[in-house]
């Protein structure tokens, strides 16, 4: 249920500068590995962003251009066993 708690979080951070594409939306169930979005620079490279751990959606940005660094996806996860 949603209504569980995670004490951790796993931020996705913008990897460069550049327009980032959301995948993904607050309340979505990610295994690790899940693409959560793609991040676009001016020079045409595409980049694709993946959760490194499994877990729930909490916050995602907009789309829009971010500058490299900034927070894009928040999932809460379980603490290891």
């Amino acid at each position: 249920p949603l209504s569980e708690i995670l004490p951790h979080r796993a931020v996705t951070l913008a990897e460069l500068d550049g327009e980032w594409s959301p995948a993904v939306r607050p309340g979505d169930r990610l295994r690790a590995g899940e693409l959560v979005g793609t991040l676009n620079d001016s020079l045409g490279g595409r980049v694709e962003l993946r959760a490194t751990h499994p877990g729930i959606v909490l916050h995602q940005r907009l789309a829009g251009v971010v500058r490299s660094g900034t927070p894009l996806v928040i999932l809460g996860v379980r603490p290891a066993p």
